[in-house]
């Protein structure tokens, strides 16, 4: 991932802070085909960070600044609005490099 300029920076921060959510799941290997378990732990930690938006270009704008994952249009019935949705995400190696880089608070 790229270093970001102080205007990236502060767009991703302020996307991140109103649009996106970040999670951690603890999640549970499958076996190996031995049977035995990839870990012996079993499980490993995944951080995501996700956005659902109507609005596809600013999630095109947020892949382009940090790397990630666009998917879509979706379109839901059950919704009463008519707008196709898109999905962001962003795991893995690319998470891992941009949160050094960003000033976050909790809330």
């Amino acid at each position: 991932m790229k270093s970001l300029s102080d205007y990236e920076r502060g767009w991703v921060e302020a996307f991140i802070d109103a649009e996106c959510s970040l999670s951690f799941n603890k999640a549970q290997y499958k076996r190996a085909e031995n049977g035995h378990r990839a870990s012996r732990r079993g499980f490993e930690w995944l951080a995501r960070l996700a956005a659902t938006s109507t609005t596809e270009e600013q999630l095109l704008k947020l892949q382009s600044m940090i790397g990630g994952s666009v998917y879509g249009p979706y379109q839901y019935k059950h919704l009463s609005r008519n707008k196709p949705t898109y999905r962001y995400l962003l795991m893995g190696d690319g998470l891992r490099k941009l949160l050094p880089q960003l000033s976050l608070t909790t809330k």
